[in-house]
């Protein structure tokens, strides 16, 4: 059997052989099957298999993935040789002396951890301190380093806070904001653009980066943003996220992963070399437990099995579409299936109110979460019409400016506004310690997306011991009610972190 040389370098590991069956081999295992495929053209006219590969052309894998290929090589009996080309760059370790933070047992672990191995994924639960954990990694090399995310504001929130706490010049390239500097913030979408302006000049400079740090690292699974990753070829690798993955609520992570978002994630940087999740925070007394109330709002007799069909229950879900049709020559439109069940349900927003409510009665400083600005204005207008009086409630979104969120969000702690609703704006990146109950009114089932809400609230603050969540077991519609499961399961993956009951 023939031998394998795979050449090692930053971002691209090359294969060489002359024996076909390792190309075909990585080809088929370094692929993974594309979310929706099935109702693109492509797919449908067979121009298409549906997968997204991995393996390139050229015969090259993202270094991320060479302990995969490894393995899988190995368990084919295959021979291989590893010539890694990879230069770990000059440095001398600096004494962490972040202003205003004193680093954690768990976070000084990790920085070790990471600066040992040169790359690696580090998936620290929400409230973890993941940009400090970062800052600390960039201060003890001392290095050069670009820290790359999806938003433009949360690139602009980073660069100030390691201002202050490094005591340095932090670049900021996001929006219009073209800031240079040995420590850079961006965004993925600057640099693309940058790239499309000017290649030559965009990937000389990115050549100067010896540390690439990707925050909410689960972004990567979008084609560009993982493109810009790969264009920046510095020797030491992170990824951050306390969701790298993209769990979808199952109870066995095995199966649960988001088999894209692992290949990209460990592509970029390698596999998890670090884990303190939110159970840990909060054994650890970084943060608060959640309490959660899942409440069974539409008919506490009326408990579903997986055997029922869509039209046992009051919504037939195979009368509409996900997010709605458009009126087409042929076909008339039809009213999407989460607008049906979730934003204009006009019960189970009755009973969003009515949680709302009961935190506003407890005095809680109530923050809502909702998936669509849509939903955002009609609970605002209810919340405000049960309470008679504008001022109770107020929503943002992702078409706010950083500064009107923050007012928001400064409003509601101070208790002068006692419920603020935010659409997704408010998944990552936020620290609003003084929320005391969290109503979860967007449904869905995606873990990750759970688990980021909830740490919204977890924050420590002066007399709070635990953070009230009330989300909705919805029985209304077959597939809510699936994903209603979802989330009970992806609440007790967490038992430390996380209690739940469901209630009637």
């Amino acid at each position: 059997m023939s031998t394998a040389t795979l050449t090692v370098n930053n971002v691209w590991t090359q294969v060489t052989t002359d024996d076909d069956r390792v190309h075909d081999l990585l080809t088929k295992e370094l692929r993974v099957w594309v979310k929706g495929a099935e109702r693109r053209w492509e797919y449908k006219s067979k121009q298409w298999d549906g997968y997204e590969r991995h393996y390139t052309q050229n015969r090259k894998f993202r270094t991320g993935l060479l302990e995969t290929v490894s393995e899988l090589l190995k368990k084919q009996g295959y021979t291989f040789n590893i010539v890694d080309e990879r230069v770990r760059p000059a440095y001398t370790l600096h004494d962490i002396t972040l202003k205003g933070i004193d680093p954690r047992d768990y976070q000084l672990e990790a920085v070790d951890l990471a600066i040992a191995a040169g790359r690696g994924t580090i998936k620290h639960g929400t409230s973890g301190g993941k940009t400090e954990t970062a800052a600390q990694i960039v201060q003890r090399l001392g290095l050069k380093a670009i820290l790359m995310v999806d938003q433009a504001w949360l690139a602009a929130q980073t660069a100030e806070r390691w201002c202050e706490e490094m005591g340095v010049d932090i670049g900021l390239f996001a929006e219009k904001s073209k800031r240079d500097g040995d420590i850079v913030c961006t965004t993925f979408q600057s640099v693309n653009a940058r790239l499309k302006s000017n290649k030559e000049k965009t990937l000389k400079w990115l050549a100067k980066f010896d540390v690439l740090i990707v925050d909410e690292c689960q972004h990567l699974v979008a084609v560009t943003y993982q493109s810009a990753a790969d264009k920046c070829p510095a020797y030491f690798r992170f990824t951050f996220s306390a969701t790298p993955f993209k769990s979808k609520g199952n109870k066995d992570a095995t199966d649960n992963d988001d088999p894209a978002a692992v290949i990209h994630v460990v592509g970029t940087a390698g596999p998890i070399i670090h884990e303190f999740n939110a159970g840990d925070l909060a054994e650890g007394g970084w943060v608060v437990p959640v309490h959660i109330v899942m409440w069974n709002w539409r008919d506490p007799t009326w408990w579903p099995t997986w055997k029922d069909e869509p039209t046992d229950f009051d919504i037939n879900d195979d009368m509409f579409d996900w997010s709605g049709r458009r009126a087409t020559k042929n076909q008339a439109a039809r009213e999407g299936l989460y607008h049906a069940c979730i934003i204009g349900n006009a019960e189970r927003n009755a009973a969003i109110v009515k949680a709302v409510a009961v935190c506003v009665e407890d005095k809680l400083p109530t923050l809502v979460l909702v998936e669509k600005k849509e939903h955002a204005m009609i609970l605002r207008s209810l919340i405000q019409t049960y309470f008679d009086n504008n001022a109770m409630c107020n929503y943002i979104s992702g078409k706010d400016s950083l500064a009107k969120r923050e007012q928001m969000k400064d409003a509601m702690e101070s208790g002068e506004l006692p419920v603020l609703i935010a659409t997704t704006v408010f998944d990552e990146g936020v620290n609003a310690p003084a929320i005391g109950a969290l109503v979860l009114a967007g449904g869905g089932k995606a873990q990750h997306r759970l688990k980021q809400r909830l740490g919204r609230g977890m924050r420590l603050s002066e007399g709070k011991t635990e953070l009230a969540a009330i989300d909705f077991f919805d029985t209304h519609s077959k597939l809510m009610w699936v994903h209603s499961q979802k989330r009970k399961a992806a609440y007790e993956s967490d038992p430390t972190g996380y209690s739940i009951e469901v209630i009637s």
